[in-house]
């Protein structure tokens, strides 16, 4: 487990936040940072031959999960999420989903407020015929 040391901050405040998670040290080394704030780096001790390496999770854990007892695991909004080379939140909401994704508790697909903007492209400019 890995916190933010910032005591006193309340990012439960209704403003977006950026969470930024980086890995090295094939998975043993992590630095999490909080919007612009000092970032955390914590190596946890695992020997070598552990897997530590997220290319083929078998379980991944968003908020809370059964051996923690807090009873209070993540709550808000996850606009995007993306571990290595791995988006869950998007394989979570495809239709289909596959049989190896399970929700539970209130999951369910939303913009979290954001509105998509679409840019509409500007016209080919040609030359006029003469």
């Amino acid at each position: 487990e890995v916190n933010t040391p910032n005591i006193g901050i309340d990012f439960a405040n209704t403003q977006v936040h950026v969470v930024t998670v980086r890995r090295s040290d094939r998975g043993r080394r992590v630095i999490l940072q909080v919007d612009n704030y000092k970032p955390v780096d914590h190596t946890f001790p695992v020997s070598e031959s552990s897997d530590t390496i997220l290319d083929k999770p078998k379980y991944l854990y968003v908020g809370n999960n059964d051996t923690t007892n807090t009873k209070s695991g993540f709550e808000g909004c996850i606009y995007r999420m993306q571990v290595d080379n791995i988006y869950p939140l998007k394989r979570a909401f495809q239709d289909p989903r596959p049989d190896y994704i399970q929700l539970s508790g209130d999951v369910r697909e939303d913009m979290c407020g954001f509105e998509e903007v679409t840019v509409v492209p500007e016209p080919i400019k040609t030359r006029p015929n003469k």
